[in-house]
C-alpha cells in the first residue's frame, strides 16, 4: 500500500508541474500575440499620422495658392498667420496620432508584462503544489506502511 501512495503522490506532482508548464507556455503565447497587436496598432498610427501629414500639406499648399491668387502676399500679415496657424495644428494632430500609438504600444507591452509574470507565477505554485503533493504522499505511506507502529509507540496511540 505504501508503494501505491508514493506513486499516486509521484503523479500527482508530476500533473501538477504538467499543469504549470502548459499554463506559462499559454501565458507566454498571450503575452505574445498582445505585443504583436500593440506593435500593429503603432504602425497603423503612423500610417495615419504620414496619410494625414500628407492631405495637410496639400491643404497647406492648396491654402497658399489660394492667398496667392487673390493678390495677397502670403509673407506678412494676416495670410501668415493664418497658414502658420495651420501649419501648427497640423503638426499637432500628427503627433497626438503618433503619440497614441506609442501609448498603446507601451500599454500593450506593460500588459504583455503581466501576462508572462501571471504564467511565471502559476509555475512557481505548480512547483511548490507538487512538491507538497509529493511529500504528502511520502509522509502517508510512511503512516500507513512499514513505519505504522512505531510512529504509534512514538505518539502513544
Amino acid at each position: 500500500m505504501a508503494t501505491g501512495m508514493l506513486v499516486s503522490a509521484a503523479v500527482s506532482a508530476g500533473a501538477s508541474v504538467y499543469g504549470g508548464v502548459q499554463a506559462k507556455k499559454a501565458a507566454d503565447a498571450n503575452a505574445l500575440l498582445v505585443e504583436e497587436q500593440a506593435e500593429e496598432v503603432r504602425l497603423q498610427s503612423i500610417d495615419a499620422a504620414g496619410k494625414l501629414r500628407t492631405q495637410g500639406e496639400a491643404f497647406l499648399g492648396t491654402q497658399r495658392a489660394g492667398i496667392a491668387s487673390a493678390g495677397v502676399k502670403a509673407g506678412s500679415g494676416s495670410p501668415l498667420a493664418a497658414m502658420k496657424e495651420s501649419e501648427a495644428n497640423l503638426r499637432t494632430d500628427v503627433d497626438r496620432i503618433r503619440t497614441g500609438g506609442e501609448t498603446a504600444r507601451t500599454r500593450g507591452f506593460n500588459q504583455a508584462g503581466e501576462i508572462r509574470k501571471e504564467g511565471s507565477d502559476i509555475f512557481g505554485a505548480s512547483i511548490f503544489g507538487a512538491g507538497s503533493s509529493f511529500l504528502t504522499g511520502i509522509a502517508a505511506g510512511y503512516v500507513d506502511g512499514p513505519y505504522k507502529d512505531l510512529l504509534k509507540k512514538i505518539s502513544g496511540r
